[in-house]
């Protein structure tokens, strides 16, 4: 099964997670085949997949609590990172390709994949397990959306919440930016699509 997919930049390739083995694939969507080896490293199906901007890595994370950096073309496991003490919900690319963003639990934590560092200022507020977020296109702005029922905006750099919880009537399953970053969607639990100005 496929839990997570992320398309690459060019729009003809597509990684997908989930499947009970562990494994990340990529896909020839031309061809509907498979293009090039596994990413091989989870022991858990994947929780989420990530592709760089210019398409050159793809991360995963998952229920080891671990975040991996393959290489897309050869599926050379690049880096791995610890996690902490829970599942790696999702995670999304900076759009300078060298931070990545994840949440855990009710928290988002930025790591640093030049230097495998997490900056340990944590982004708190959620009340309940964070579902999904997303980096904005300029890279200064993240949004989460969480079992608590609310989407809300942060800061990337100073981790300060930008602004009062956007409540939802179910939780918050997926958050998108739109391409050109003054627009979010929201995605919840009851079958609500939303769009944020």
């Amino acid at each position: 099964s496929v839990r997570t997919m992320a398309f690459f930049p060019d729009g003809r390739r597509l990684v997908t997670g989930g499947h009970f083995d562990g494994h990340a694939r990529i896909w020839d969507l031309e061809n509907g085949i498979e293009d090039g080896p596994p990413l091989i490293g989870h022991s858990l199906p994947i929780t989420s997949v990530a592709v760089s901007k210019r398409g050159l890595d793809v991360v995963t994370g998952g229920p080891d609590n671990k975040a991996r950096v393959y290489d897309a073309a050869s599926g050379f496991l690049k880096a791995e990172f610890d996690g902490g003490t829970s599942v790696i919900q999702s995670l999304r690319w900076f759009p300078d390709g060298r931070r990545l963003a994840f949440c855990s639990e009710k928290t988002i934590r930025i790591l640093n994949t030049q230097d495998s560092s997490v900056d340990e200022r944590p982004f708190h507020g959620h009340t309940q397990l964070i579902k999904s977020i997303a980096v904005s296109p300029h890279g200064r702005f993240i949004a989460s959306g969480s079992n608590d029922g609310t989407l809300r905006f942060w800061n990337a750099v100073t981790r300060v919440q930008i602004g009062s919880p956007i409540p939802h009537s179910s939780p918050v399953n997926l958050v998108v930016f739109s391409p050109d970053g003054k627009s979010v969607l929201s995605v919840t639990e009851d079958s609500q699509v939303r769009l944020w100005d």
